[in-house]
C-alpha cells in the first residue's frame, strides 16, 4: 500500500511539473505572437463586435422604440434595459430568466417556434451551435414583423479554426480551453455543428425564408486561437492573408449579416419562383 501510494504521489508530482513546463511553453508562444502583432509585423485581427454593435445601434437610432429579441444572451445580454424598447432574451439555458436586463425571458431552443412578434432579432456566436439552422431561421422569420431586421454574427464553418474544433470534438475542446485559454472557460467550449454556416449556404437559407440581405460583412481572422503555437499562428495569418487577397468567401472565419423580412406576398413569390440568392452587389465584403 505504501509503495502504491508513493508511486501515485510521484506520478502526480511528475504530471504537475510537466504541466507547469507545458504552460510555460504556451505562455512563451503567446508572448511571441503578441510581440509580433504589437510590432506591426503581423496585422492584428479586427474585432468584429464593434461592427456588429454599430449595425444594431444604427437601427435603434432610426427607431428608438422597438420590440427586440436577443437569442443566446443568457447571462451576458448585449444591450441595456430602459432604452424605450421592449427587450426580450431567449436562451436554452434557464439562467436567462434570472437576468434583470430583459423585460421578458424565453427559455427554449432557437429551433422551436418563438412566441411574440419583434421588430429586431439579433444574436452573436449562436448559429454555429445550432444543429438545424433551417428550423432556427424559419422560427426567426415567423416571429419578425414585416420589414423587421435580423442581424447575426456567425463564425463560418470552413475556416481552419472551425474545421479544427469539429475534428477535436467537444470533450477535447473543453479540455484544451482549460489548458490553452483558461480565461475563456466560462465563455466558450459549447458543442459546434456549423450547420449551413457558410456565406453561400446562409444566403440561400435566408432567401428561402423570405429575407432580403441588406449587408453581409465577411472577415478573415481567428488567428488568436492559435497563439499557443507560434508556427501555427504564422500559418493561419498567412492563410488569412492569402484568402483575403482572393476574397475567398467560403473560407472566411466569420460574417455579420443584416437581413430584412419581406412581406408575406413577397415570401410567397420567392418560394414560388425559387429561393433568390443575392448577387455580389447585395454583399459588402470587408476584408482585413
Amino acid at each position: 500500500m505504501d509503495f502504491e501510494f508513493d508511486v501515485a504521489r510521484l506520478a502526480s508530482r511528475v504530471l504537475k511539473v510537466n504541466m507547469k513546463l507545458f504552460r510555460k511553453v504556451i505562455e512563451s508562444n503567446n508572448w511571441l505572437c503578441r510581440k509580433v502583432t504589437e510590432s506591426g509585423w503581423i496585422k492584428a485581427d479586427e474585432n468584429p463586435l464593434p461592427r456588429f454593435q454599430q449595425a444594431i445601434e444604427t437601427i435603434l437610432e432610426q427607431s428608438p422604440s422597438l420590440r427586440i429579441l436577443e437569442i443566446g444572451g443568457s447571462s451576458r445580454p448585449f444591450l441595456e434595459k430602459g432604452s424605450g424598447s421592449m427587450y426580450v432574451g431567449l436562451d436554452i439555458d434557464p439562467v436567462v430568466s434570472d437576468n434583470e436586463c430583459y423585460d421578458r425571458a424565453i427559455v427554449q431552443s432557437a429551433e422551436e417556434p418563438i412566441d411574440g412578434e419583434f421588430d429586431l432579432v439579433f444574436n452573436k456566436y449562436v448559429h454555429e451551435h445550432i444543429r438545424d439552422n433551417a428550423k432556427a431561421v424559419a422560427a426567426i422569420s415567423n416571429c419578425l414583423a414585416e420589414n423587421g431586421h435580423f442581424i447575426c454574427l456567425i463564425p463560418c464553418g470552413r475556416h481552419p479554426y472551425s474545421i479544427a474544433t469539429k475534428i477535436v470534438g467537444n470533450r477535447l475542446q473543453r479540455f484544451l480551453i482549460r489548458v490553452l485559454r483558461p480565461g475563456f472557460v466560462h465563455k466558450t467550449g459549447y458543442p459546434v455543428f456549423y450547420d449551413k454556416c457558410t456565406p453561400k449556404a446562409f444566403e440561400k437559407l435566408l432567401a428561402a425564408n423570405g429575407f432580403t440581405i441588406e449587408k453581409m460583412t465577411l472577415f478573415w481572422g481567428a488567428s488568436a486561437y492559435f497563439s499557443f503555437c507560434f508556427p501555427l499562428f504564422l500559418a493561419i495569418c498567412g492563410f488569412n492573408r492569402f484568402a483575403k487577397s482572393l476574397t475567398w468567401r467560403q473560407v472566411a472565419s466569420g460574417m455579420i449579416v443584416h437581413a430584412r423580412r419581406t412581406s408575406a406576398q413577397q415570401i410567397h413569390m420567392q418560394r414560388k419562383d425559387g429561393a433568390r440568392v443575392p448577387n455580389k452587389t447585395d454583399v459588402d465584403t470587408i476584408t482585413r
